[in-house]
């Protein structure tokens, strides 16, 4: 991917643009302004639920703009996010792409969409052991050069964050740390900083499985040192295939913004492919 440009045009667009960094949902730009400098902003969800999916949308939405993005993987490689991103352009499910069964023209849009992603202003840090010190040092350097607009941390229960401490007042203090500096590099470097987390806690017996901020547990401390915290939400995930209309909710999702320090409590819909490589607007 393209580090090379230091896209001084854009540099001047980032000091003087107080809209936000198009988010590449337009319910969820209205929700939140875009992204903005400064802003700490935790994306939740339970495994599976799709959170490095819609990483990904973010940050090639971001690059596409002009914005250079930096995203820092501490669990999937430069090469497999590579791949992601290239097949959410092609429209090529990781299936199809895995089996080696594509047809000529799934070819062609696959090459193209290789080009097209080496052309983005994506940098992609997947060093294995990476704590908030590195981060920041990093994205100073990156930011000095031009190459740092939008953050990206996959995700904070794999961030070194210091000694492991047993007992859960350590660890609700270790990943305290951890959200606080990672506001600190948002507000010091004035880029917006998305940091995803795992929610630890099944929503058991709960008959609305929809996250809620007391899901965090022992990650809560989290929230205040967020501006925003979304949680990514699919009903059918849970095996909720219809809703009480029956309607389908195959390749539904919501972006459930249940803290937002510059504005209101908001439920993002949203569609998604199968593989969840290519998300857009819900239009009902």
């Amino acid at each position: 991917m393209n580090s090379g440009n230091q896209h001084d045009h854009q540099k001047n667009k980032h000091q003087t643009d107080h809209s936000g960094i198009n988010t590449g949902l337009t319910r969820l730009n209205f929700a939140t302004g875009g992204w903005k400098g400064g802003d700490l902003i935790i994306l939740a969800s339970r495994p599976g639920m799709g959170k490095t999916a819609m990483m990904l949308f973010f940050a090639k939405t971001a690059a596409a703009a002009g914005y250079p993005v930096c995203i820092y993987s501490l669990e999937l490689s430069d090469i497999a996010l590579t791949r992601r991103l290239i097949l959410s352009g092609s429209d090529i499910s990781e299936d199809t792409f895995d089996s080696r069964k594509m047809s000529w023209l799934e070819w062609q849009a696959f090459t193209r969409e290789i080009q097209n992603i080496a052309n983005l202003p994506i940098h992609i840090d997947d060093s294995p052991e990476v704590s908030m010190n590195y981060i920041w040092a990093e994205s100073k350097v990156m930011k000095m050069k031009g190459k740092c607009a939008m953050i990206f941390v996959d995700y904070l229960q794999l961030i070194d964050c210091g000694p492991d401490q047993k007992d859960r007042t350590g660890e609700r203090r270790r990943y305290a740390e951890a959200a606080r500096q990672a506001k600190l590099i948002s507000k010091n470097l004035k880029v917006p900083l998305i940091l995803l987390s795992q929610l630890p806690r099944n929503p058991g017996q709960r008959e609305d499985k929809k996250p809620l901020l007391s899901d965090l547990g022992i990650y809560g401390a989290i929230e205040r040192a967020a501006d925003v915290v979304a949680f990514l939400y699919r009903p059918a995930y849970y095996g909720i295939i219809t809703d009480a209309s029956g309607k389908s909710l195959e390749g539904y999702g919501e972006i459930i913004i249940a803290k937002n320090r510059d504005g209101g409590i908001h439920n993002v819909p949203f569609c998604h492919n199968k593989s969840m490589t290519k998300i857009f607007d819900y239009n009902p």
